[in-house]
């Protein structure tokens, strides 16, 4: 008696007699594969399930991951549209918050409060320097004689801070120095102001 070549079947010669056993034996046999097989697909099958499941599952991510930084494009884009902050226009919004005790410091000269000794008078500056600070500030009467000449000086820290300011004050003609206050000027090492002191008056 032979048997096939991949599972094994019993294949009965001519003249061999009818066998019972055989014949039980290539269905124990044949069921023994199928059923493997049915449970190697059952396998795949669950395998390529949770595949896909962790597939869904990333997209979902991705996508939501996308509309979480759509929505906060779309919240940026409307919070802050380029063309309403031009360089004038946070000029015209900072003009809104100026003033004495709001924070700004656009008042004083390197945190020196000299609004209130200049208020009625005209306002001329020096170039800036190469941080942007001007020098040389010169106030003048309504007439056109000199009231005030306010010079920033020493050495600048890293954020262009001066450490000393000098304010000539002159009489009505102009051009007599009626008197010199020297101001020292201390800041932190974030550039803020932390201190004045007059030196000399």
């Amino acid at each position: 008696m032979q048997q096939t070549t991949h599972y094994a079947l019993n294949k009965p010669d001519p003249n061999d007699s009818y066998n019972k056993a055989n014949d039980n034996a290539n269905m124990d046999t044949i069921d023994a594969q199928m059923y493997a097989n049915a449970q190697a697909a059952s396998a795949a099958q669950t395998a390529a399930d949770n595949a896909q499941s962790t597939a869904n599952a990333a997209q979902t991510a991705a996508n939501n991951a996308q509309s979480a930084a759509d929505a906060a494009q779309n919240t940026a884009n409307a919070a802050l549209p380029a063309s309403s902050y031009t360089a004038s226009d946070v000029l015209t919004k900072l003009k809104t918050v100026d003033g004495k005790g709001s924070g700004l410091d656009a008042d004083t000269v390197q945190g020196v409060d000299v609004v209130s000794q200049t208020a009625n008078y005209n306002m001329t500056t020096s170039n800036p320097d190469s941080n942007g600070y001007y020098t040389v500030t010169t106030y003048t009467r309504p007439g056109g004689n000199t009231y005030m000449v306010s010079t920033l000086s020493g050495t600048p820290d890293s954020f262009g801070n001066y450490p000393t300011m000098t304010n000539v004050f002159y009489k009505a003609d102009g051009a007599t120095v009626d008197h010199t206050d020297t101001w020292t000027l201390t800041f932190d090492s974030n550039g803020k102001k932390t201190g004045e002191s007059v030196v000399t008056s």
